[in-house]
């Protein structure tokens, strides 16, 4: 049984939603009990799960036209090719591990994708989202979450993107690439902007040669907060968060905070072309080839109380190239493979206070 109170509707199991009403709270609609879902675990064979993508379709529908604010999806495995995320719908699972959304073989170029938009107060918390097995993905290449606006004719104000949004409490898993945040490459009209990645672990295969995280175009006011970023020690791995550099005459992300991060076993733990005002505060960095590495026209890059260990063997734990500006304030370098801790290109503008290196890394 779920229970409905204002704003807020539960999906029901198979026979649809049951709609028990909190005495103290106003009724809301129901959802129809035809757009019900199948309850199932994941079988051995991916191919022989039920497709439960019209039914989420129907439901969010529902919920959006109906102003119903938050849909609930109860514990339990639910295969489907995508979800589309909604203006003004919050999809809330019942925890990591206990809602589980598993992607069926598809040519869908991402599980959960945004609908035109903009989408505005929508998002996902208590998930988890499954791309197959550790071993292989599914679909070659999917993106767990791909927040890409669809563009329309003739508009000359912003008008896609995803706006006031929030993610929390979501394990991503088994996919070839994590989250996608394209804002438009050389547009304004399709913006991400004031978004939160809260309390997220993504777990790429050991075989992936994607990204963890990618954000091109015009993203702004975004915080990653205790987000974990995670090649596993796969060996192919490789630049694990990618922020801007597209192409050359490209917008750029700004504005982009990284607040007690981890970003683990890559080749490149992070990459930062064109973008501005990106910091990293407090961030975790262990068994990566290189760490930050800011790239060409990247400004006010900020690193700071932040701590690599055995990060740096191979392209410095942070490396500022030519035609780059940032500060580097306060972080500990640990470990012999930290044998290149700062790297700074000629014409680079670099402030460094207070850095200092302990258990065996470069001084």
């Amino acid at each position: 049984m779920s229970i409905t109170r204002r704003r807020f509707v539960g999906l029901g199991l198979g026979a649809g939603l049951l709609g028990a009403v909190a005495p103290s709270f106003a009724a809301v609609p129901a959802i129809p009990k035809q757009y019900g879902l199948s309850l199932l675990e994941v079988a051995p064979d991916v191919n022989e799960l039920a497709d439960n993508t019209e039914s989420f379709a129907n439901a969010i529908d529902y919920a959006s036209r109906n102003g119903l604010g938050t849909l609930f999806i109860p514990a339990g495995t639910f295969p489907l090719r995508k979800l589309v995320l909604r203006d003004t719908v919050k999809i809330v699972g019942a925890g990591r591990n206990a809602t589980v959304l598993q992607a069926l073989p598809s040519t869908e170029p991402g599980l959960v994708v945004l609908d035109g938009g903009p989408v505005r107060y929508s998002g996902l918390s208590g998930l988890t989202l499954r791309g197959g097995v550790p071993e292989k993905a599914n679909n070659p290449g999917q993106w767990a979450i791909l927040l890409k606006g669809a563009a329309k004719a003739g508009l000359d104000r912003p008008h896609g993107g995803l706006w006031w949004s929030e993610f929390r409490d979501l394990a991503i898993q088994s996919f070839d690439n994590g989250i996608f945040l394209n804002g438009g490459g050389k547009s304004y009209l399709l913006p991400n902007q004031f978004l939160t990645f809260s309390n997220i672990i993504c777990y790429a295969i050991a075989a992936a040669a994607g990204r963890t995280l990618k954000i091109v175009g015009q993203n702004a006011q975004i915080l990653f907060q205790q987000v974990q970023f995670d090649f596993m020690g796969g060996a192919a791995a490789t630049t694990s968060v990618q922020v801007g550099g597209e192409s050359p005459d490209a917008i750029n992300p700004s504005i982009v905070h990284f607040d007690v991060c981890t970003f683990q076993s890559a080749r490149q733990a992070v990459s930062v072309r064109g973008a501005q005002n990106v910091a990293f505060t407090s961030c975790w960095f262990e068994s990566n080839g290189g760490g930050i590495v800011a790239l060409e026209n990247a400004a006010g890059i900020s690193i700071s109380n932040s701590r690599f260990a055995n990060t740096g063997d191979a392209m410095g734990a942070i490396n500022f190239s030519a035609k780059t500006s940032g500060t580097v304030i306060s972080n500990i370098f640990a470990g012999v493979r930290t044998s290149k801790t700062v790297l700074v290109g000629d014409t680079a503008q670099v402030v460094q206070i207070g850095n200092f290196s302990i258990l065996g890394a470069a001084g």
